[in-house]
């Protein structure tokens, strides 16, 4: 129940209620639920302290909108978790069941804090959990250690609503799941597919073996999100972690459009690593910007994402070698579109062959759909490529979406052509000849009328015998 006192707005300092234990030694949840009760509606503020913060219960849960857990930073506060349920939990528990109404707008977490499990025992707990909000904030917040069975770093679940424009700064490491997108399992859709748009994503996650690092399911739409994932896998002797997975079963839909960075590599020695990519269900991957799995140690395991799939049509800069992909020093920018494990293409269709480049390298040329008039609608482009530092010759690859129009093995075989074309003498007749002084001495033109070429001495024009004419 609010307290007679309750200013909305307010903040709730935990140190300020009874059973408030900063050091870690015995529970705080005493403290932590008086603190949410005395906010109770009205938007807030609940503060910890620096400190550890033992929570051996479920319960410090904010359930309406403009309400946050605050706490000192990264490094001054932790809560060590070790309940049965999510450490904390954000969300709008208010939001309209048909689905048709927008959630409450704010919430999250401020100021960033570790949220700890190692001591966690119970299957399925959860660091952070938050969903059905507009606006939330979660400020730099780290989640580690929860290792049971179906345990999870932030678990990002809409019941009824949808999440939106909102901004996520979270490092996950060590959990069985590090992050989990999704619509609450339990509830219909009204849209078919829930929504997690336009929103900023800034994860970074460590995953050891048989540990997933970001799991999209059950009809998530995910579209005009900017989204970066740097990450760490680290093989072990069995491995069945998948370093993204998107869907849970054929029947899932799962659809995201991203600015992507997501970078990451293997680490620590180990037999087998993390699988890169896996897609079940229907929908798809649109994204551009940075793809890359790096194998720094054990190699990636390439993923279910198979040519003429069509899950995943990408643009931007890939180092990967399990897609098949690998961007090098001397070229700072590839392009793919369908080729390889992501396309139906084939790799004869996304690479040029040059004089510079035996081999062929990679072109933009991301798939579209036939249209009624069975044309290819493929995207074209045209663009200068350097193969080396200290390599002054260049290819130029002019593409019109289906056929190469134009490969020039050298940029300065394109500039002798410019070169020799401006060098060729404009004609004219005797009568619309140009004025000599105008066009200055050395000038060169060849006169149709008399059928010879004439040269300017700056004054007049002389002919080859040096006759003025």
């Amino acid at each position: 129940m609010l307290s007679a006192d309750a200013v909305p707005g307010s903040t709730k300092f935990v140190d300020d209620y009874p059973g408030s234990d900063p050091t870690g030694a015995t529970p705080s949840d005493t403290a932590v639920a008086a603190a949410i009760a005395d906010l109770g509606t009205s938007p807030g503020i609940v503060e910890f302290g620096s400190g550890t913060y033992r929570l051996d219960e479920a319960q410090a849960e904010l359930g309406y909108p403009g309400q946050y857990f605050k706490a000192q930073g990264l490094g001054l506060t932790t809560i060590d978790f070790r309940g049965d349920g999510p450490a904390l939990k954000c969300w709008d528990s208010t939001t309209d069941p048909t689905g048709v109404n927008a959630p409450g707008r704010a919430g999250g977490v401020l100021g960033g804090l570790l949220i700890d499990g190692s001591n966690n025992t119970f299957a399925d707990s959860v660091g952070l959990m938050l969903g059905d909000l507009v606006e939330p904030v979660v400020e730099h917040t780290r989640i580690v250690g929860f290792t049971g069975a179906g345990c999870i770093g932030f678990l990002g679940q809409n019941r009824y609503g949808w999440t939106e424009y909102g901004r996520f700064d979270i490092e996950s490491d060590d959990n069985t799941a590090c992050f989990v997108l999704e619509a609450h399992p339990d509830h219909p859709l009204v849209y078919g597919t829930n929504s997690w748009s336009y929103n900023i994503f800034d994860f970074g996650f460590s995953a050891e073996a048989e540990q997933s690092g970001v799991i999209v399911r059950n009809h998530v739409a995910a579209v005009g999100v900017t989204w970066t994932t740097k990450f760490n896998c680290n093989p072990g002797p069995t491995n069945t972690g998948t370093a993204f997975t998107f869907g849970q079963d054929e029947d899932d839909y799962v659809h995201i459009e991203a600015a992507m960075d997501w970078s990451g590599e293997t680490t620590n020695a180990g037999a087998v690593a993390h699988t890169d990519l896996n897609w079940f269900g229907d929908g798809n991957l649109r994204g551009e910007g940075s793809l890359i799995f790096n194998d720094f140690s054990t190699p990636f395991v390439a993923g279910n994402i198979a040519p003429d799939s069509y899950k995943v049509v990408f643009s931007g800069r890939v180092d990967s070698p399990s897609l098949g992909h690998y961007a090098r020093k001397e070229i700072p920018l590839t392009t793919i579109g369908d080729p390889g494990r992501f396309g139906a293409l084939g790799d004869n269709a996304n690479y040029i062959v040059t004089e510079e480049s035996v081999g062929g390298y990679p072109v933009q040329r991301p798939k579209g759909p036939t249209d009624a008039d069975g044309n290819d609608t493929s995207i074209g482009m045209a663009f200068v490529s350097q193969f080396a530092e200290s390599d002054t010759s260049k290819s130029l690859i002019t593409l019109d979406g289906v056929n190469v129009v134009e490969a020039l093995d050298s940029l300065g075989t394109a500039l002798a052509k410019i070169r020799e074309y401006v060098g060729q003498a404009p004609q004219c007749t005797t009568d619309s000849r140009p004025s000599a002084s105008e066009c200055g001495s050395g000038r060169c033109i060849y006169d149709n009328t008399l059928k010879r070429p004439l040269w300017s001495d700056g004054a007049v024009w002389r002919d080859a015998a040096g006759t003025v004419v």
